[in-house]
């Protein structure tokens, strides 16, 4: 000691006075202790290095995920609306606004939106020009926006000469002398036109465009300034020119542009993907916060790693404060040598980890598609990271010389501690926060202290769990030690040891606990999201394929895909009225279908699906009544006597196919007919299943324009009686009908239709039905419940209860199709019909004119999610860093041991124990503490993984779990990764335990 401090006393005797030798000298001395235990010192910082690292590249890894959500869904939306732009429509001869005036306006408001100049578009929509029906425009930079089909590129217009490019429609050619068509060509993909010009098709006119507006201006359309026309000035956003920090100050610029063009004209509107930029937002801070759970596990390992380390250095900063107090030294200047110290190793690592973790986190971000050293710079580099950092340095340093100065902790008997005290408030919170409910995206996004509460989840209980595990060391270490008196005296040595002197590896026992605890939350958290997309892909699409009507097309699935192909499934919505109204959605399907239905898990129901399928199931399958038609019969003929008043008549046939046809008898008078009508090819061999009687329409349309006209009465219906052939014997009527044999006494007006149909078998009878739990505690007595579905109600019988059932969000009515369709279409023949198919086969279907939906697409969809892939990467990193702090901490408590229990260590040597049992002994026991602290940590992540996933409602893609989240222990790679690390601890406790003569 006296050779180690002669140097810095000579130093500051040097010092100009008294007060800076007080200062310096102990600074001094603090280094040379650096250096001179560079080794220990090494450990400790490279352990609070990784800490402090994984903290930076989870700052950078949130910004990176939250950045490529903003790109793919700008990517996603069409060019138009994914760009910015200024519109102006109206007619010049009515503004005091000239053209070029409008201009300047319009590019000096926009260019600071995107700092990117814009280009402006013109067109005078349908309308004449020298003898032609067309869209008449221009566009700037022509070119750039077209794919050239034949002829040539316009070239500028001139006052004299104006060349065209024509797209789509028929030749177009202007008699106008100074218009010419030059050329054909198409939009180019990617073109953010489509709001000027619609895609030419044949019902629409040919767009004919110049190149350049100005120019175009300047030409001599005649009466040009009387005619409407729209002005349009895009700026396009690119997906990748837009990231997330550019958000809030875009939509903020954007209003800017809208404000200061409405001062200098109403007309002008400004658009701009603002309802997106919103939406993602939302999304992206949703992504953000959920990884604050990171956030919170990496500063526990931190914090408990400044802990560990301390108490590991305690017992030679303790006889290094004996040597200083033996020499003189103050108290001050003691406190002072061991906070330069812990000031040095805590600065100097964070340093090198916040570095360390921002290149680690900016490869992340180009994983996943982002400028890596840009997202890193507006992650870190702002004035919050500064502070959290600095305040983490703080922390770390404060922690970790709060634990030098404090004795060796003990943890027994009936004796209440501080710690005790405190992991009782920690748990009272949390339980206070579950109580709160699920944390799911809605409460993520509007904020509301939920942020806060993932970033202290892990934390608070980890600590819990810490003082229990401390609490629980001292007996567990007498046990072994009891089980191993039998073993070896290795053996029987390191476990006596122990079991004498607990509190010495309470800290390091604890921070294993910790470490082992966030690796396998962080392994099994990634494991339970992963599982999560492909069960939200086979939940969302409960097939390998289902095909949907495609409204654009507006072509059924019955008229798309043959008979036989695939399982019908019927999807409506309806609402029941009990209980103040509860909306659902109705899900019909063979029933048979179901125990095949991917998707499905255990906890959606006490009953297999086999078992719903059963109470599904009728014992016949029904079928709607009535009387075949040939199958090759083009016409048919329906002999129909009328006595009364006019009547309208139509024929429902259910077709082979699954959907009906109308067959339109017309509307008869007093009289006998024999009515013949076409068949339609899809209603041949179908099956008539209903007569619909109606109020003539031309009688309706003379009653309603008297009613409207005049205050007296009028007549609205028609009375009389039909005789029909013996098809239709037996059948009954509806609303104002009576039917006896063949002769049909109808009553029929404005308000509804008549319906004459077949008895059915089943009419009456509920409809057995699977439903969610809150429709089933509506039901009344026996079960039974109305269900609305269209203008129809339908009684169920409730046979079954699921929480969840594929492809269904919320409440939700599963039905046998076939009882379903008959029920339906027995009290409206003709308006229930299946609206999908879900298909099994492996080969991708080609139905063109259908939407269709791939089970394997919706799973690599989600997989794709930056959002998922960025938050599964920063799992797999913090089970990966809790891994590695817990092999530092076993090595940094074998080097401890070799130091701290020097005097046994000679005893043991003076007795006769040679240097390789002693080696041994050192080895056994970091052997056994983390045994010990592998299976408290085992119990630890279950605990912490168990409630994240229980109070979390987060998608691995930031969105709402469907079905919700069910915990996933991926036990072999748990099993891998606690083997490397066993191993890995025990070469390196063998390594430092070399050292020991």
């Amino acid at each position: 000691m006296e050779g180690s401090s002669y140097a810095p006393d000579a130093a500051a005797r040097r010092l100009p006075g008294a007060s800076g030798r007080r200062l310096v000298v102990p600074v001094r001395l603090a280094s040379i202790r650096l250096r001179a235990h560079w080794r220990s010192n090494l450990l400790v910082a490279l352990g609070i290095a990784v800490g402090a690292g994984f903290l930076a590249m989870t700052a950078v890894g949130s910004v990176a995920v939250q950045d490529r959500a903003v790109q793919r869904a700008l990517a996603g939306l069409q060019p138009s609306d994914r760009a910015v732009q200024a519109v102006w429509s109206g007619v010049p001869a009515q503004s005091s606004l000239t053209f070029p005036q409008l201009d300047s306006l319009a590019r000096n408001a926009l260019e600071p939106v995107l700092h990117h100049p814009a280009f402006a578009v013109e067109v005078f929509r349908q309308a004449t020009w020298g003898g032609a029906f067309v869209n008449l425009g221009a566009v700037d930079g022509l070119s750039h926006w077209l794919v050239l089909r034949s002829g040539r590129m316009p070239h500028a217009c001139t006052p004299a000469d104006c060349e065209l490019v024509q797209i789509g429609g028929r030749p177009a050619a202007p008699t106008l002398p100074f218009l010419h068509v030059v050329g054909r060509a198409t939009f180019r993909t990617g073109a953010p036109l489509s709001a000027y010009f619609a895609a030419a098709g044949s019902n629409r006119p040919p767009i004919l465009l110049a190149d350049g507006v100005s120019a175009f201006e300047r030409t001599p359309l005649p009466d040009a300034s009387l005619i409407a026309r729209t002005y349009g000035w895009i700026v396009p956003v690119a997906p990748n020119a837009v990231h997330d920090w550019d958000l809030a100050s875009l939509d903020t610029r954007i209003n800017r542009a809208q404000s200061q063009l409405e001062e200098k004209s109403d007309i002008f509107t400004v658009q701009g993907p603002l309802e997106t930029i919103a939406q993602v937002r939302a999304t992206s801070r949703v992504a953000g916060e959920r990884l604050l759970v990171l956030g919170g596990d990496a500063a526990v390992l931190l914090l408990g790693f400044a802990v560990l380390a301390s108490t590991r250095l305690r017992t030679e900063q303790d006889a290094t404060r004996r040597r200083l107090v033996w020499f003189g030294a103050r108290r001050g200047q003691i406190l002072l040598v061991t906070a330069a110290e812990v000031a040095g190793i805590t600065l100097a690592a964070s340093v090198v980890g916040w570095l360390a973790g921002s290149g680690a986190g900016a490869l992340l971000a180009r994983h996943l598609g982002s400028p890596g050293w840009l997202v890193a710079e507006h992650a870190l580099l702002t004035w919050r990271a500064l502070g959290i950092a600095v305040a983490l340095v703080a922390l770390t340093g404060a922690v970790m010389l709060a634990a030098l100065r404090v004795e060796h902790v003990s943890f027994g008997g009936l004796r209440v501690t501080a710690a005790d005290v405190a992991a009782l408030g920690a748990l009272a919170a949390v339980l206070l926060a579950l109580a709160r409910g699920k944390t799911d995206t809605t409460s993520l996004a509007s904020g509301g202290g939920a942020g806060v509460f993932l970033l202290l989840l892990p934390g608070l209980v980890l600590f819990v769990l810490a003082v229990a595990a401390a609490r629980l060391l001292s007996p567990a270490l007498r046990v072994l030690e009891r089980i191993g008196r039998r073993g070896p005296p290795s053996v029987r040595l390191a476990l006596l040891s122990l079991a004498r002197s607990p509190g010495r590896v309470l800290v390091t026992v604890v921070f294993f606990v910790l470490a082992v605890g966030v690796a396998l939350f962080g392994f099994s958290y990634r494991a339970t999201l992963q599982r999560g997309e492909t069960e939200q892909a086979r939940y969302a699409v409960p097939a390998r394929y289902v095909l949907e009507e495609n409204l654009n097309k507006l072509v059924t699935v019955q008229q798309a895909v043959p008979p036989g192909v695939g399982a019908p499934v019927l999807r409506d919505d309806g609402y029941i009225t009990a209980n103040q109204g509860i909306d659902f959605t109705l899900l019909a399907l063979p029933a048979a279908e179901i125990p095949r239905t991917d998707g499905w898990r255990s906890d959606f129901s006490t009953q297999s699906p086999a078992a719903l399928a059963k109470e599904l199931n009728p014992p016949v399958t029904p079928r709607l009544r009535g009387f075949d038609l040939p199958a090759a019969a083009p016409r048919m003929t329906v002999p129909v006597t009328v006595t009364g008043d006019r009547v309208g008549i139509q024929l429902n046939v259910l077709d082979r196919r699954g959907d009906f046809t109308l067959l339109t008898l017309g509307e008869l008078a007093r009289g006998t007919h024999d009515v013949s009508v076409d068949v339609p090819p899809a209603a041949r061999g179908g099956r008539v299943v209903a007569m619909r009687l109606s109020f003539p329409q031309t009688a309706a349309f003379v009653a309603g324009h008297r009613e409207s006209g005049t205050s007296l009465s009028v007549n609205d219906s028609s009375v009389g009686t039909l005789r029909l052939d013996r098809r239709f014997a037996g059948w009954v009527g509806e609303n104002g009908v009576h039917v006896h044999g063949t002769t049909v006494r109808y009553a029929v007006n404005r308000a509804a239709d008549a319906i004459v149909r077949p008895k059915e078998p089943l009419e009456g009878a509920p409809v057995p039905v699977v439903v969610s739990p809150d429709l089933a505690r509506a039901a009344g007595p026996g079960g039974t419940l109305p269900l609305h579905v269209e203008d129809e109600t339908i009684e169920g019988q409730i046979v079954g209860v699921a929480n969840h059932f594929p492809s269904v969000d919320g409440s939700l009515v599963v039905a046998d199709l076939p009882t379903w369709l008959t029920a339906a279409n027995t009290i409206e023949p003709g308006t229930a019909t299946a609206s999908e198919i879900w298909l099994s086969s492996p080969a991708r279907p080609h139905y063109p004119s259908l939407t269709v939906e791939s089970q394997r697409a919706t799973q690599a969809s989600l997989r794709g999610d930056p959002l998922a892939r960025g938050s599964l990467a920063l799992l797999l990193v913090a089970a990966i860093v809790g891994l590695v702090l817990a092999g530092v901490g076993v090595l940094l408590g074998v080097v401890g041991d070799r130091r701290d229990e020097s005097g046994d260590l000679l005893d043991l040597s003076a007795q006769g124990v040679t240097p390789a049992e002693i080696r041994r002994h050192l080895v056994l026991r970091a052997e056994t503490l983390a045994a010990v602290g592998i299976a408290g940590g085992i119990a630890a992540g279950a605990v912490v993984s168990a409630l994240v996933v229980a109070v979390v409602a987060v998608t691995a893609g930031a969105g709402s779990p469907l079905p919700p989240l069910q915990l996933v222990f991926d036990w072999p790679v748990v099993a891998i990764a606690l083997a490397g690390l066993a191993a890995g601890s025990t070469a390196a406790a063998v390594a430092a335990a070399g050292r020991t003569r």
